[in-house]
Parts: C-alpha cells; structure tokens; sequence
C-alpha cells in the first residue's frame, strides 16, 4: 500500500528512474507481511513489485580459476529454480566469463545438465488430456495447459472455485504448477490440491500465493482423480495455467561417504520402483550400459562411486557420487559430530582429502558448541615427524577457528605427553578460509590424540550473538 506515489509515473519509468527523482519505497519492504488483506485494506492505491532473486553460479560474482571446482551443482541450480521462479519471483543468474571472455566448461557442464533436468521434468503436463468435473462452459482443460498466460479461467460465480480432473490413467506425479493472468491481477490467496486414493480425498498439497507462477514439490502420489480448490481469493480468481508433472528419479546411497580399514557395504535405492539403477566404481559417468545395480555392493579399496537412476522411458535422473576411501589405522572421536555434518565418519578426518572451502561438500565434520577430541591408532609404535589439521572458517554461517589446538602422543595409550599446542584469537570481522596448523617434530608414538576447542558463544559483533559456535574440522595428517 502506498497513498502518494503515481503509478502511471512508475510504470512509465523504469525502478531506477524512479529513485533517482526521489521516490522512495513506503516502509519497511523486507518483512514477511507486505500484502496481506490486513496491510491494505485501508490503502487508497496499491503498488505491485515484481521480486528478483540474484544468485551467481559460482561462490562470488566473478570467474576465479580456482574456483572452477566449486561450480553449483545442476541439483543446487534445480532446487534455487523451484525456490525462485517457483515462488513468484524472477531469477537472475550470474555466470561470469573467465579471463578469455569464454564461459569456463564447468559452468557449461552444469548448465546444460540443469536445462536438460527442467526439459525432463516439464515435458509431459498429465493434466493436458483430463476431462473436467464439473462441466463449466467458462473452463475448459485447454485454456489451463496451452502455456498461454493470456487464456485463463476467469469465473463469473461466486466462489469456493473448484474442479474435479479425471486423467487418462493412474498417474504417479510429485511437481504441482499453478499460474495467474497477472495481467489483470494477482488474486489467489489461498488454494489446495486433493488426490482421490482408496474412495477417499486426501490432501496432497497446499498454498498462499500463485502469481506468475507456483511450484510445488510433494513426496509422490498415484491417482486417477484429482480435485482443486481456491478457497481464499481478493475478487475472482484468474487461473491460466494448472500443471501435474513428475521430478527426475532420484538415487540415495548408504552410506555416501566413508572411510573403512577392511571393507564397506554400500546400498543404493531409487525413489521411483519403474527406474533401474546403473553405477562405476572408477569415477566415471554412469549409463545404461554400466554396471547395473542388484544387491548391495562390498567395496575392498580406495574407490570413487558414481550412480544414476534411469526410467522405462529414459527419463534420466542426476548423477550422483559417493567416495570411499581404505585407511591405514583407526581412529576414535570422544565427543561424535553433529549428524547433518559428519564428514563420512570418524575415519573421514584421516582418509587423505581434505575439505573445500564449501563447508557443505560432506568431508567436515561438524561441533555445534563443542570439542573435538580424537585418538588415533598407528597400530604399533612408530617414528613420527609430521603433523598436521585443518579448519573451515565461515563466520556467516556461524563456523569459527578453534580456541586452541593440542597435539598429544602415547606409546602405550595411556600416558600422553603434549608436544604442540596453538591458541587462536577470535575474528573480529566476518571471515571466510581454510586454516591450517601444521608442525614438525620427531618422535616415538602409537598413538595421537588430538584436541581441538570450540571458540563457544558467538561473539558480540555477529548477529546470532550467544548463540553457540560451530566448529568444522577435517583431515588429521600424521607422518
């Protein structure tokens, strides 16, 4: 709502124009309320702002070389598109060119994998053949499915508006897409989507806002009947499109990261049951003519997995990957990671790779407000020379360095003499790198044991102050 402003002058003029003569945008425009009946039901004029998500493809907005690794995932690049386009909004992505003025093949690898994925999954609308219950002379399935903002359902009756579609046949689907004819107005406030399984009606899903476009992901549903409801709307709604379609088929794998000293059973399952399973154990890319997956599979050595999931139809999935690597010794943590950052395991802090900047790549292991101790076993006494460990440091996303980092070593296990330690002084600003301690001596030792302090509380500077700090450790080196 704003009372002042003209909107002949703003449609007229482009954002930036407009700020440039002093408009200046009414309140505070990032709450999570800035539309609702409540806010503009005493408004003289309403103003309509498009929304804009600005997402690079990268970690920052320009091309690095070494970066090239840490390209978004055509996963990463679905899920921001269901999260941005998906919810009403533009999506601007940033793809830097490199020094040469070329877009670097990483980012071309993701991209196409990315354009092929929305290809598959938007192909096929199951609701472009359903017949209409009831039957509305106003509404007919293909104003709803041609793609044409312009030809919507535009209900002259009173509401609830609700319609019934039967499909051809029992459909399995689990992506939802709804759009209005913004053209004359966004209307629906709120809507639900019914599936008829066994006799009864049961929800599948749920929303507030459509716009220019709605998607939404459930767990997936086979029906034949489908019933949709728009039970809140400001005027009549203007529906211009209705979509059912299904998500690529997805492989999970047990476990998707380790490090054994004898040997490690690995378990692949798909989501959908009509999709077969194909896998290599070199790192290179599966097809339909590699290796296909029965039972679960025991791994001997060092290996790099990769996975996808194929339909009847060749609808393929994203190729997934999982890396298991054979130590040398054992290793024991005291106090165990936290669950959704366990790097693979006790044994992933020794199995010879160490972590990427990107804190979410699956080798770190993560402590929510406490201390990492951890005991290495040589397995006999040895001559040692070498040490070392690493850190991730994301103060944004509340990961800080260690108070202090201490190197302890033992011939029997019991009795540890300290040997190396390093105290950290606290940020005082956001950071953002890897941190690694690293020092020499020599000695005689079977076993380490290695302690690292949690910074504890986040400091006064940071917006979650008080709140405990993480602490990210991978790759325990000893020579």
């Amino acid at each position: 709502p704003y009372n002042l402003v003209n909107q002949e002058k703003i449609a007229k003029n482009s954002q930036q124009a407009a700020l440039a003569e002093g408009f200046i945008p009414p309140g505070d425009m990032v709450s999570q309320d800035l539309g609702s009946r409540m806010k503009i039901k005493e408004a003289k004029n309403l103003i309509w702002y498009p929304s804009e998500v600005d997402v690079s493809i990268r970690p920052g907005w320009f091309w690095h070389e070494n970066e090239n690794s840490r390209v978004k995932t055509p996963e990463k690049l679905l899920d921001i598109y269901f999260s941005s386009v998906g919810r009403n909004s533009l999506l601007l992505l940033n793809i830097p060119p490199d020094s040469l003025g070329l877009i670097n093949e990483a980012d071309v690898i993701s991209l196409k994998a990315w354009k092929n994925a929305l290809y598959s999954i938007f192909k096929d609308n199951l609701a472009k053949s359903a017949s209409i219950k009831p039957n509305d002379k106003e509404l007919n399935i293909s104003m709803l499915t041609d793609k044409n903002d312009a030809t919507s359902w535009n209900p002259t009756r009173k509401g609830p508006y609700s319609f019934e579609l039967d499909l051809e046949a029992d459909s399995d689907f689990d992506v939802f897409l709804l759009q209005e004819n913004i053209s004359i107005g966004q209307r629906i406030e709120h809507f639900t989507l019914e599936a008829l399984i066994n006799n009864a009606w049961i929800k599948v899903t749920e929303g507030t806002t459509v716009g220019y476009k709605r998607l939404l992901r459930f767990p997936s549903v086979k029906t034949n009947k489908v019933r949709f409801t728009i039970d809140q709307s400001r005027l009549a709604p203007t529906l211009s499109e209705f979509g059912l379609y299904r998500q690529l088929p997805a492989v999970s794998v047990n476990p998707s990261l380790a490090t054994f000293t004898d040997t490690v059973e690995v378990h692949l399952s798909c989501n959908e049951k009509d999709a077969s399973i194909y896998y290599t154990i070199d790192g290179s890319y599966p097809d339909q003519n590699s290796n296909k997956y029965g039972n679960p599979i025991k791994i001997y050595k060092t290996t790099n997995f990769r996975f996808l999931a194929v339909r009847n139809d060749g609808t393929t999935g994203f190729a997934g990957k999982a890396s298991y690597q054979k130590a040398k010794f054992a290793i024991t943590l005291l106090n165990p990671p936290d669950e959704k950052y366990n790097g693979g395991g006790p044994l992933g802090l020794i199995d010879g790779v160490t972590g990427t900047l990107d804190f979410a790549d699956g080798c770190w292991s993560g402590f929510n407000g406490t201390d990492m101790e951890a005991i290495l076993d040589l397995g006999k006494v040895q001559d040692l020379h070498e040490f070392k460990i690493s850190f991730n440091e994301s103060t944004k996303s509340w990961i800080f360095r260690p108070q202090l980092v201490e190197f302890l070593t033992s011939e029997d296990g019991v009795n540890y003499k300290s040997v190396f330690e390093k105290s950290f002084t606290e940020p005082e600003k956001d950071n953002e790198e890897l941190i690694h301690v690293a020092f020499n001596y020599k000695c005689k030792s079977r076993f380490i044991k290695v302690k690292a302090t949690n910074n504890g509380k986040l400091p006064d500077w940071h917006p979650a102050n008080g709140e405990p700090a993480w602490l990210f450790v991978d790759e325990i080196l000893v020579r």
